[in-house]
């Protein structure tokens, strides 16, 4: 598993082991806890990694308590900006850290995927149907399209889809152009970062549209 934070990236090596480097200043890199992890997920200044036994560990910041888990088994976690979203076996939400956007504020139902960002988090029902919420100037919240999806990718502030037939919808902020997904492309997953969007077509090329300052939007030709 991999997972890319704001500076930094975190994985699960082979042996089970969670490996960070990166940006390092609040330890997000070097306090790894030790143990068996099955899944990682790097935020903007802080990570969760969840053990094989269901048990999430949270290291990095935590002034906004984002790193103290509630007791619970769970199947998947999330970082954010400074909070954390983990869904458990009976597919409920739970979130916590800081409130300031109503990130926390997770819907009730079931859930069989999380997804979450800098502000925002989105998470799929065992339908296909999609609910987010948090942070919403952009409509990445409430434009949500009423369409069935098997994949959100949930970006810094705009949100993604992967819909049943493969096409990708995106919405929420297109300053530059991150939400308009190229025509005609039929997908396999789809990822969303700060301003730019990735997906792997059928041919398994990646392909990638938004902000290309850092050449974050150019996937390498070998690749």
């Amino acid at each position: 598993d991999l997972s890319a934070g704001h500076r930094h990236t975190c994985g699960v090596q082979i042996d089970s082991a969670v490996s960070c480097w990166g940006y390092d200043a609040f330890g997000q890199t070097s306090d790894v806890p030790t143990g068996s992890y099955q899944m990682v997920s790097a935020g903007e200044y802080h990570n969760c990694a969840l053990k094989d036994d269901g048990e999430v560990k949270c290291w990095g910041y935590a002034d906004h308590g984002e790193c103290e888990v509630p007791d619970g088994t769970y199947l998947q976690v999330a970082a954010g900006g400074d909070y954390t979203c983990a869904l458990d076996t009976a597919g409920t939400i739970s979130c916590w850290g800081s409130v300031s956007f109503d990130q926390t504020k997770a819907p009730d139902g079931t859930f069989v995927t999380l997804r979450v960002g800098n502000n925002h988090g989105c998470a799929l029902k065992p339908t296909g149907q999609l609910e987010c919420w948090g942070y919403d100037a952009y409509g990445q919240v409430s434009d949500v399209p009423i369409k069935a999806f098997q994949h959100v990718a949930v970006g810094g502030y705009h949100t993604c889809g992967l819909e049943m037939d493969g096409s990708v919808s995106c919405w929420g902020l297109n300053s530059n152009g991150q939400a308009s997904p190229p025509g005609g492309e039929i997908f396999t997953t789809v990822e969303a970062g700060g301003s730019h969007t990735c997906g792997i077509n059928l041919a398994g090329e990646i392909l990638c549209w938004g902000w290309d300052k850092f050449g974050q939007a150019t996937p390498p030709t070998d690749l």
